[in-house]
């Protein structure tokens, strides 16, 4: 009993100092079979690990180019005394999506987007920012008319900018402020990941539901403090029929 009390009480401990310990990047929500033709009006809310809380609005304006937008909000840098947000870091998105359906009800398509974020709002000591670029691919399937699956990957560059509050400060100061928030080099250079992910859902129409694991592999650049996976929950909405409604 002892023993097990042991190890209760370092898997608690072990838990307490992953959960304190800041990252600056994370899979976020990769928008799949979105558009089906013309016309469609798609908004969209998820929900995922880390506190990830997201939405997300696209137009089709073609049978095979659309654009998105999506706002996603998460948890996962520490300290600065910020621990009781709701929200500390963001990232928001915008992308153009290639999309075209193939025989035997599959669907390909390709996503290529800009963002921009944030990482622990308002912090006292320094204001870190994310520029992201992104390339993403995606081949997906339907079957019964209802049931969807898809594989896509991420390939995306990022760049970090450090922008420190601290008055006068020294080259001592500097690395003291990246020793103690961990940040390491991640600002010298750009970094590159590729994010595979699989996505499985239910499409009703005019209602959609998916849940989707994404991964993470480094493709290079300086080393980056991050969570490597993410499980998403999404539901949209197709409201292009509510404001197209034909008038009487």
């Amino acid at each position: 009993m002892k023993f097990l009390n042991k190890i209760l009480i370092l898997m608690t401990v072990s838990l307490s100092i992953i959960a304190c310990t800041p990252a600056y990047y994370l899979p976020t929500k990769q928008h799949v079979q979105v558009f089906e033709q013309k016309g469609d009006i798609v908004v969209s809310g998820n929900l995922g690990m880390y506190g990830t809380i997201g939405a997300d609005a696209g137009y089709a304006f073609t049978d095979h180019l659309g654009v998105y937008s999506s706002f996603n909000g998460f948890n996962i840098s520490s300290y600065g005394g910020s621990e009781n947000k709701v929200v500390r870091d963001y990232i928001w998105d915008n992308e153009f999506i290639y999309y075209t359906k193939l025989k035997y009800d599959f669907y390909a398509a390709c996503n290529a987007g800009i963002g921009f974020g944030e990482f622990d709002v308002n912090n006292a000591y320094y204001k870190l920012r994310l520029n992201r670029q992104f390339i993403q691919p995606s081949i997906g399937l339907t079957v019964f008319d209802h049931f969807q699956t898809s594989f896509s990957s991420r390939i995306t560059r990022l760049d970090y900018d450090i922008n420190s509050y601290i008055a006068h400060e020294s080259a001592y100061d500097n690395q003291m402020l990246r020793d103690y928030f961990m940040f390491g080099n991640m600002d010298e250079r750009p970094v590159y990941f590729a994010e595979p992910a699989i996505t499985m859902g239910v499409n009703l129409g005019n209602f959609k539901t998916q849940i989707q694991y994404s991964g993470l592999v480094d493709l290079g650049g300086p080393q980056v403090r991050n969570w490597n996976q993410n499980f998403i929950l999404s539901f949209s909405f197709n409201i292009s029929s509510l404001i197209s409604a034909p008038k009487h």
